[in-house]
C-alpha cells in the first residue's frame, strides 16, 4: 500500500504528501511510474499506478486502490521547539491563538497545552477560511500563519480595519525545518 500511495504522491506539492514519498525511499520502496496524476487542493491526489487507480485522500491519508479502501497512513506534524515560546509571546501581548489544523486530529494533549492555543482538526481549506470568517463575524483581528497549501485561501482573506496583516511561512522545502 505504501508503494501505490508513494508512486501516486510523488508529483504532490502538498507536505504530507512529500513525507509519504520519504517514507517510502527511505523503506527502500522503488515508485512506480504514474499516468493521470491530479492533485486538488486540500482533498489529496489521484493517479493511475501501473493499471491501479490509486486516491490518496487528505486530511490524512486514506488510501482507495481501485475504489477499495487499502487502508490509511498515520502522518503527524511536529510542533517545532521554538513554537511554545512564539505562542507565549503572542499571548504577553494579549493576542488570542488559535491552531487549525488539517490532521486527522489535533495535535496530543500535552503538545497543545504547550501550546496554549484553541485547536480545531480536520479542517481543510474551506474549513480554515470558515474559521478565519467566524472569527472576523464575531469582531476579532486575525493574522494567519501558514504553509500556503492549505491556507491559500485564509492567508488571501483580506483583513478589515485592522492593523494585522497575513504573515506567509516560506513554502516548506524537503529535509529543511519549516
Amino acid at each position: 500500500m505504501l508503494a501505490l500511495a508513494a508512486s501516486a504522491e510523488r508529483y504532490s506539492e502538498h507536505p504530507l504528501g512529500k513525507a509519504i514519498v520519504e517514507a517510502a525511499a527511505g523503506r527502500g520502496i522503488a515508485l512506480d511510474a504514474v499516468t493521470g496524476f491530479a492533485a486538488t487542493a486540500g482533498l489529496g491526489v489521484r493517479a493511475m499506478v501501473g493499471a491501479r487507480q490509486v486516491v490518496v485522500s487528505k486530511p490524512g491519508a486514506t488510501v482507495t486502490v481501485d475504489g477499495v479502501a487499502a487502508g490509511f497512513i498515520e502522518i503527524a506534524d511536529q510542533i517545532k521547539p521554538e513554537a511554545a515560546d512564539a505562542v507565549r509571546r503572542l499571548r504577553d501581548l494579549r493576542l488570542e491563538v488559535w491552531m487549525i489544523t488539517a490532521t486527522t486530529a489535533p495535535p496530543p494533549i500535552p503538545s497543545r497545552a504547550k501550546l496554549e492555543s484553541n485547536t480545531f482538526g480536520r479542517s481543510n481549506a474551506d474549513q480554515k477560511l470558515a474559521e478565519v470568517k467566524k472569527l472576523q463575524a464575531a469582531g476579532r483581528r486575525v493574522a494567519m500563519v501558514g504553509d500556503g497549501i492549505n491556507d491559500a485561501p485564509a492567508l488571501r482573506r483580506p483583513i478589515s480595519a485592522s492593523p494585522w496583516v497575513p504573515v506567509r511561512q516560506p513554502p516548506w522545502k524537503p529535509g529543511a525545518s519549516p
